[in-house]
């Protein structure tokens, strides 16, 4: 699956995708996901962000790699060097 297609794990940068569709709308659009073609779409937001806060009324979930986080408000942030990975 392939969520955000233009994300790189060294950039530096966090890569957000916001979606306002209905769950119909979101499931039409999964088959896409698997490939990567899922973006650009008009009701999917893409941002790149060393760091980022996200409120909203009502209380929104919050996921990162397919994992539930919580809900909102949240607030992200790049912290260098913080993991180091080998290919």
């Amino acid at each position: 699956m392939k969520i955000a297609p233009k994300a790189a794990p060294t950039d530096g940068v966090l890569d957000f995708q916001i979606e306002h569709a209905s769950k119909r709308e979101a499931i039409a659009v999964m088959p896409k996901v698997y490939k990567g073609q899922h973006v650009p779409h008009p009701d999917i937001l893409e941002a790149k962000r060393v760091q980022a806060s996200i409120e909203s009324d009502p209380p929104l979930l919050i996921e990162a790699d397919g994992e539930v986080l919580g809900f909102t408000p949240a607030r992200f942030e790049v912290l260098r060097d913080a993991i180091h990975l080998k290919v």
